[in-house]
């Protein structure tokens, strides 16, 4: 932690076109590469997380608990629009692999063996990438079976009674890994 009242110097190294920052006596120097690298993390940070809130809020809706769902359950001419949810989590899937490939265009991989942290956010932020492009895949694959099921198909007349407890395992077992990462990245971030 900065100590607020102890003296702040800064100044630039014109010969190696660097940045130094000296708080409390300890000098540290502000590399304008390494500056670029830590802003873009935080930009596709942002990112995905305002993604992975989408998400998030098509989650909750169909699997949180809540009064609304209660009240809705004992009115059965009302259903969930299924169609809007799987076209939002298609928006989610083509927003985050768009996220994706924004770290091959930065330059990612040719980060210094020394600037570790951004390292570890980095790879973080493709695992957590990776892990919510899974989870809204297999929700939406849901999603899309219950819709059938509800339109009448017949390959789907008994999905939430036979598959959908299968479909539902293997998605919750990629929540999980998606919540990992998020935790993951919560904790570098507070180290960044």
């Amino acid at each position: 932690m900065i100590n607020p009242s102890a003296p702040v110097t800064a100044g630039t190294l014109s010969s190696e076109n660097q940045t130094w920052l000296q708080v409390s006596g300890v000098v540290e120097t502000l590399d304008p590469h390494r500056m670029e690298h830590r802003a873009k993390l935080i930009g596709i940070a942002c990112d995905i997380t305002s993604v992975a809130k989408r998400y998030r809020k098509i989650h909750d809706g169909l699997f949180g608990f809540s009064v609304r769902k209660i009240v809705m359950a004992a009115q059965p001419g009302k259903l969930t629009d299924l169609a809007s949810l799987e076209a939002e989590l298609d928006s989610i899937d083509a927003e985050t692999k768009r996220i994706q490939r924004t770290f091959g265009d930065a330059d990612f991989n040719d980060l210094p063996k020394r600037a570790k942290m951004s390292i570890a956010i980095r790879d973080a932020l493709v695992e957590y990438t990776e892990a919510l492009v899974s989870s809204a895949g297999k929700l939406s694959l849901i999603c899309s079976n219950l819709r059938r099921e509800q339109e009448g198909e017949i390959a789907f007349a008994h999905y939430s009674s036979h598959q959908l407890r299968q479909d539902k395992a293997v998605y919750d077992a990629s929540v999980q890994e998606f919540r990992r990462w998020g935790t993951r990245l919560r904790e570098l971030f507070d180290k960044f």
